[in-house]
């Protein structure tokens, strides 16, 4: 394999092109199919039988309309070693991936075309994830500074507990859930941990309406989310029985108290909030409150997961109802 691609998978870089073949792109130059390895200066050359060593000292990138720019070469090669050794707090399949291409880069061999599949796929996961994790990224574009960046994401978690507030402060306590819920949707891995498995266990089905949204090879991203049923810490957040799989708009309508979901002992049931609706009615006449009087009623058992113990834990459902009512 040439040089430059093996520079380029050793250091994590999207795929470049040739140097006398430089694709149009302008800043960032560090995208996938836009830059090209200009130049690379070697420090010492080292001869070993069959085998030659190259230090590099310096990388020149460019494309066809940026000012060639130096690679901060030293700088990567921090971050990655950086990446390497904190890569256990990445999801299992991203860890995994990074730890193959440790090894490969460490193993003191030419780099061959298993090198940039690992890429590849590292990219692909890193892309599909990136939304549940709460980041910002393509997989035309580098995926070193995301990964750095998904090693730092951390929320505050909320101070206020809805246990500590009145009973008669309802607005209070709906408002304190849904800062938990909302911390609880953004805690880098293992939240994107939690949604993976619950939208595995409903197979990406929504279980107040029933449409199926599963990833495609048009959208790679579920169109369901995972919704914590009792997000506070009180509770172990990330099991499977203390999520709900839901469309977009289920989830908001569950996350603002205007659906609830009850359990009855035998089977699960959807209702509007008598009080969302009191209060929805009154101040917008011309909300669509139907679209959910539709939906309400029995679940189908068909829209539960097939093993009865990531079923929704009627214990939780009844504790958030309790706190919602009061």
């Amino acid at each position: 394999m040439q040089l430059h691609r093996q520079l380029v998978v050793a250091l994590l870089l999207p795929e470049a092109v040739r140097a006398d073949n430089t694709m149009r792109g302008g800043y960032p130059i560090i995208q996938k199919g836009r830059y090209a390895i200009e130049t690379i200066n070697l420090e010492a050359v080292q001869l070993d039988g069959k085998r030659a060593f190259l230090r590099v000292s310096e990388v020149i990138i460019a494309n066809t309309d940026h000012t060639a720019e130096e690679l901060h070469l030293h700088s990567r090669v921090a971050n990655l070693i950086r990446l390497w050794e904190a890569r256990s707090k990445l999801p299992q399949d991203i860890q995994e991936l990074l730890g193959r291409h440790e090894e490969l880069v460490r193993g003191g061999r030419p780099l061959h075309h298993e090198s940039e599949q690992v890429i590849v796929s590292l990219q692909a996961l890193l892309s599909d994830q990136a939304n549940d994790l709460g980041i910002a990224y393509n997989e035309y574009t580098d995926s070193l500074p995301a990964l750095l960046e998904l090693l730092e994401v951390q929320i505050a978690e909320p101070e206020g507990r809805v246990d500590d507030i009145e009973p008669e402060q309802a607005e209070l306590r709906r408002r304190t859930i849904r800062e938990w819920k909302k911390w609880a949707a953004h805690r880098g891995t293992a939240s994107a941990n939690f949604r993976r498995r619950v939208r595995a266990a409903y197979d990406s089905t929504c279980l107040v309406c029933g449409k199926r949204f599963p990833p495609t090879a048009h959208n790679r991203v579920p169109g369901v989310d995972a919704a914590h049923v009792l997000p506070w810490a009180d509770y172990d957040l990330d099991r499977v029985d203390n999520g709900l799989c839901l469309c977009k708009l289920c989830h908001w309508a569950f996350d603002e108290s205007i659906i609830l979901i009850r359990h009855d002992g035998s089977r699960y049931a959807m209702e509007v909030s008598s009080l969302a609706r009191q209060i929805i009615i009154e101040s917008r006449p011309d909300f669509s409150l139907d679209v959910f009087e539709k939906l309400a009623g029995p679940i189908s058992l068909d829209r539960l997961p097939q093993a009865r113990n990531e079923w929704p834990n009627p214990q939780f459902l009844t504790e958030l109802l309790r706190v919602l009512e009061e």
